[in-house]
């Protein structure tokens, strides 16, 4: 959220300052729809904000994920990669990438993201990867539970890791640990657990999971 966005601002002229921290204002104060049209302006008339990009995808992102408004999941993919694109040290801007990519079904794509803010910054590298994988996990039981009960229908999503998984904790194709052996899971998406994943993981990775409960 808009109170979590961290890093050193950027300078901006007064004019550009004032217009931002009004869409700011409507973003911490929970009118995303309006957020994001704000942002969605500010943009245009300053492209090179790189902060200005994120906030409007990050709005876009709720708003049409909380609010039911119309904004296109490429539009919003769009705007995350233009801040990536203008500051692309940002851990943040890729952790965010990627957790709206999963929850759009863009398994790849959020793979290579978060494997993109673990190398930025290894210290959130075991956040990282365990929000991967509950949120992966949450996605595909939230999408396709009934897969559990027909091998194969689950079949897609117990392909040994991929050549091009540049860490295998993060892996799409491993299988998270179970909830109850996670403590400390928050609703907020930006609070992490620093759980290890188990030192060898089956290649199917819904096997044995019906009895564990999804938060």
């Amino acid at each position: 959220m808009a109170d979590e966005i961290s890093g050193s601002a950027p300078e901006r002229d007064p004019a550009a300052q004032k217009k931002f921290d009004a869409a700011m204002r409507a973003m911490d104060g929970g009118d995303f729809k309006k957020a994001f049209s704000a942002f969605k302006k500010y943009t245009d008339e300053f492209p090179n904000d790189a902060e200005g990009w994120y906030c409007r995808a990050e709005c876009g992102n709720y708003a049409s994920g909380m609010f039911g408004a119309k904004v296109k999941d490429e539009e919003i993919m769009d705007a995350y990669n233009k801040a990536i694109e203008l500051d692309g040290d940002r851990a943040d801007y890729y952790q965010s990438y990627g957790l709206f990519c999963i929850s759009i079904s863009k398994y790849d794509e959020a793979e290579k993201a978060y494997n993109e803010a673990a190398q930025i910054d290894e210290s959130l590298s075991a956040s990282l990867y365990s929000e991967f994988a509950i949120e992966y996990y949450n996605n595909i039981m939230g999408n396709h539970g009934d897969i559990l009960e027909d091998p194969k229908a689950r079949a897609p999503y117990a392909r040994r890791p991929s050549s091009t998984c540049s860490r295998p904790s993060i892996c799409l194709r491993k299988r998270p640990r179970a909830f109850s052996d996670i403590p400390n899971i928050s609703g907020d998406r930006r609070h992490f657990v620093s759980a290890p994943f188990p030192s060898s993981v089956p290649t199917d990775p819904f096997k044995d999971v019906v009895s564990h409960p999804v938060y």
